[in-house]
């Protein structure tokens, strides 16, 4: 790849390219909207603080694309006092694909066709002290903010169409800069929606 985007700290976007035998790079934060289609890398520090930071400079175009829940997520993120302790026990956050090869369900009958399920956007979680892996779909993002992002860019398919189990594995997969938001923004809305139900 000759070119592609990275989240620096402080939620800066870098756009770095390859041009007559040398690399180059450009400041791309006040056009991120527009990047959404890019290959997207994070600096090795990225904390969940640095992408909800990219995502509060750009909240109303954001918030059009990843939905109404976008924009209350990051302000409540950085307004909060959490009292959670799930970050104490957090190594880092990692945004990964879960995606299955399954058979294909219509109108609730199974058919013999088949189907790749978990592309649309990557499921994001944390890894434990102790190598366990964690949902945070639940956690407020207060306690998350100054953990480290990692992306997986390893990439395994679960075959569930075949009585022996059989995986397929890839050793580089990319992820757009719109994939890492979506992932993002789509597991911690899950907070929000559990705190509504609560009240």
């Amino acid at each position: 790849m000759h070119y592609y985007l990275t989240i620096l700290k402080e939620g800066r976007l870098l756009y770095t390219y390859f041009e007559d035998g040398q690399y180059k790079s450009n400041d791309m934060t006040s056009k991120a909207p527009s990047c959404l289609f890019e290959e997207c890398r994070l600096c090795e520090d990225c904390t969940l603080r640095d992408i909800l930071l990219l995502l509060r400079k750009h909240i109303d175009a954001f918030s059009r694309v990843l939905g109404r829940d976008c924009e209350r997520t990051v302000i409540d993120a950085f307004s909060n006092e959490s009292s959670n302790t799930l970050g104490q026990n957090i190594i880092y956050l990692r945004l990964f694909w879960n995606t299955v090869k399954d058979f294909y369900w219509q109108d609730d009958i199974q058919t013999e066709e088949t189907e790749l399920t978990g592309t649309r956007f990557p499921d994001f979680d944390a890894l434990g002290t102790n190598g366990e892996c964690w949902s945070i779909a639940s956690t407020d993002p207060n306690c998350l903010l100054d953990i480290p992002v990692k992306l997986q860019s390893k990439l395994t398919i679960d075959d569930n169409t075949s009585s022996i189990s059989k995986v397929i594995e890839f050793d580089h997969c990319e992820f757009s800069l719109g994939h890492i938001l979506c992932g993002v923004i789509n597991e911690l809305n899950w907070y929000k929606r559990a705190e509504s139900r609560a009240k």
